[in-house]
């Protein structure tokens, strides 16, 4: 008979399995690779937060939606918001924002803050710029350029904002190339550099001739990079990394629900 300690972690495993099905039933024909998009590695948010260029870490998560699914007329910049939404602000991102008001001691701010150009301080306290409780975190349109999401990441590049744009308030990022698709990218590090990591996450339209497909669709792509500048070693143990990926199947799919929302 099976004893309480068993019969509490198997009810926890339960529920747990029904959350990850729940979760990700939008996303069950998702593609994942060991591999983030050509050339993120060397985006501008990795140039901030890991000049030195060390080893990384990577995987990216693909999927196809076709735009009968999507509410009618959306932009590609309004879906990016969305997916920025449900990811940062919806259930699964909860636990993160909860603990950031304890960790911001470990988080390097002044990397950030030496890479743009100072505003004044009333610019700085717009509320555009620190987002700090979900319902702040806006979805029809993407944050700032520069805007603190709860403590944690920065927004450091989009498509939405022209490279003189960028270079305005970022003057490192001159000549640093971007994707040749509407993105946006998130990221931030530890105060004692043994984890930075930047969240790209993109959209395409679909040619329905081009690749046979009866039906137009978008494509939403989120790629991750993460790497130690401390040691220019391994961020995550195997293990640790398992348990990453799993997360970020639940974020992903968090975004993506978010995007068909009507």
């Amino acid at each position: 008979m099976p004893t309480l300690s068993q019969n509490i972690l198997c009810s926890g495993l339960g529920v747990t399995l029904g959350a990850l099905i729940i979760l990700y039933l939008p996303c069950r024909s998702m593609k994942f690779t060991w591999r983030a998009e050509p050339g993120h590695a060397r985006s501008f948010g990795m140039h901030v937060i890991d000049p030195a260029g060390n080893p990384t870490q990577e995987e990216s998560y693909t999927l196809r939606i076709p735009l009968r699914d999507l509410k009618p007329g959306l932009e590609d910049e309004e879906i990016l918001a969305r997916f920025s939404n449900g990811y940062f602000a919806g259930a699964v991102f909860a636990p993160e924002r909860w603990i950031a008001p304890f960790v911001q001691g470990i988080i390097d701010h002044e990397v950030i803050t030496n890479a743009r150009v100072l505003k004044s301080d009333a610019d700085l306290q717009l509320e555009a710029y620190n987002i700090d409780r979900p319902t702040a975190m806006p979805r029809d349109r993407l944050p700032a350029l520069g805007a603190c999401l709860f403590g944690l990441y920065y927004v450091l590049d989009m498509s939405a904002c022209s490279p003189e744009h960028r270079e305005s308030i970022f003057p490192g990022s001159i000549k640093i190339s971007r994707p040749n698709r509407n993105f946006v990218e998130y990221a931030g590090r530890t105060s004692g550099r043994s984890l930075a990591a930047s969240h790209r996450f993109e959209i395409f339209r679909d040619d329905p001739v081009a690749n046979g497909n009866v039906e137009e669709s978008i494509t939403v792509l989120y790629s991750h990079v993460r790497s130690n500048p401390l040691t220019g070693g391994k961020v995550y143990s195997k293990p640790m990394t398992a348990m990453h990926v799993c997360y970020a199947h639940l974020l992903f799919a968090n975004g993506v629900r978010e995007v068909l929302k009507p």
